[in-house]
């Protein structure tokens, strides 16, 4: 229960941090009566949204986990809160890495867990809080111990032993964890014994049954029988809920009552041995918690591999819409091209052909320009759009004054070489009043108004050559 409700106060701590969002307030109220139906709240998220909310909910749920003893599944959801972290300088993700290497230390993945200790160190000490690093160095050298890194362990217990960050009954156990140096490297059965009476002198929570456990083994070792009966018995006393601790002593009494020759008890030891033995090693927690490790890696693998797939066939259908885009291009331009081609052959041969059939009198030569200009599909279009209220568009436009300007290239050149002031609206008005077109007409071709066509007509009478006009123009702009 003590336990729970330490799990609880740190989640509610780190939830309190969640900037108010209403999901994690839900989770934050359902832990109070139902850490189940918490834990499957926490499972709606997406866990590839790499956003502070969805990190902190696994958070939750791994914490929620560690409080049910789901070991391997809390490693799991730790770890997937560790990867989601948006922000890696907050105590959240220090809390995660933390909690990541308690699990995996009290579980036999000791690199793994030193690994995460450290890094939660570093963010510890960049936050400033100085009991969490010293906490954490008290985990590292737990960590050099199991792993017989001895002088490694013995350095950090040694440095911690008057570490005032550290609260007093944790400063007791390096006396507990210096004896089990002093013994199982030196074999120094006498300091081992100080060491070991000095941790159960301090002992101040609870009963100190790992201090008489080990003192139990070492006199086990030196052949004192009583005396390590006499202390085992004491540490089973003393044990309590202490599994790890009872199973040592256990193991350590049969073999003992088998010296003795006390064979009953060796039976009753064996049997008590072999039950907490199956009880803490049911499953190997261990390939459990690897297991679940390589099944979070693969499934990290698929997303990026998909992801990764995502994106190619994005850039793959880029490239094939640009390719698309740049062959519709030009095969549109090639089509342009071709187009303006044949119309600049078509123009060259009807100049080509006005040149060879001109009579040498400007009258004549605009008689022939209008017959010919009136065989035209832009003549047909100047008859579709009379008596129409719609005028001409700028496609229409732009063919028909073309066409005037083709057909009556003859008198249009003889004309600017006697007159070279006469502009592109005058000559346009020119053609047009000698096809025969009114002044609504031409004033659409142009966008203007009927009064500026007179206007241009007037201005037109004023540059031509009088002579000219008379002789070959007077009916033209009668």
């Amino acid at each position: 229960m003590k336990k729970h409700l330490t799990i609880l106060i740190l989640l509610l701590f780190t939830l309190t941090g969640c900037n108010g969002r209403r999901e994690l307030k839900e989770i934050e109220n359902l832990l109070e009566n139902d850490i189940e139906a918490a834990a499957d709240m926490a499972d709606s998220y997406n866990p590839y949204r790499k956003k502070q909310r969805a990190a902190l909910c696994y958070y939750a749920k791994g914490m929620v986990n560690m409080a049910s003893d789901n070991i391997a599944i809390a490693t799991d959801n730790l770890t997937k809160a560790l990867y989601l972290f948006t922000d890696t300088t907050c105590r959240n993700y220090a809390l995660t890495q933390h909690n990541l290497g308690v699990l995996l230390l009290e579980n036999g993945l000791y690199e793994t867990a030193a690994d995460y200790i450290r890094n939660s160190t570093a963010n510890f000490s960049r936050l400033g809080e100085q009991e969490s690093v010293s906490f954490n160095n008290y985990l590292l050298a737990l960590s050099y111990l199991y792993r017989n890194g001895y002088s490694q362990a013995e350095n950090l217990f040694d440095s911690l032993l008057n570490d005032s960050c550290l609260e007093l009954p944790i400063r007791n156990e390096c006396n507990l964890h210096l004896a089990k140096i002093s013994f199982y490297r030196d074999s120094n059965v006498d300091g081992a014994l100080l060491l070991a009476d000095r941790y159960i002198n301090n002992c101040t929570d609870g009963q100190p049954a790992s201090g008489y456990s080990l003192k139990g083994q070492i006199f086990y070792s030196i052949f004192e029988n009583d005396s390590a009966l006499a202390s085992l018995s004491t540490s089973v006393s003393m044990a309590g809920n202490n599994l790890k601790t009872l199973r040592v002593d256990y193991k350590c009494l049969r073999d003992l009552a088998i010296r003795m020759k006390n064979y009953n008890a060796a039976v009753g030891f064996s049997k008590e041995y072999e039950a907490i033995n199956d009880s803490i090693y049911k499953r190997s927690l261990k390939e459990e918690i690897t297991k679940k490790k390589l099944e979070y890696s693969n499934e990290l693998a698929q997303y990026r591999i998909s992801t990764v797939r995502k994106v190619l066939l994005i850039i793959v259908l880029a490239v094939a819409l640009l390719l698309a885009i740049s062959t519709v291009t030009w095969i549109t331009r090639a089509r342009l091209q071709r187009k303006s081609f044949y119309i600049a052959q078509n123009d060259n041969f009807i100049i080509s052909r006005n040149q060879q059939n001109e009579t040498g009198s400007l009258k004549q030569d605009m008689a022939d320009a209008s017959s010919q200009f009136r065989s035209t599909v832009s003549y047909q279009i100047v008859l579709e759009k009379q008596g129409q209220e719609n005028g001409f568009t700028s496609s229409e436009r732009e063919m028909i004054i073309h066409d005037l300007f083709l057909y009556f290239s003859n008198p249009i050149r003889i004309i600017k070489e006697e007159c070279e002031k006469v502009n592109r609206n005058e000559l346009v008005f020119l053609c047009c009043a000698a096809v025969g077109l009114g002044s609504d007409t031409v004033s659409d071709l142009l966008c203007t108004s009927v009064s500026n066509v007179r206007s241009i007509k007037s201005r037109l009478k004023a540059k031509l050559n009088a002579t000219l006009l008379q002789r070959d123009l007077s009916a033209v702009l009668a």
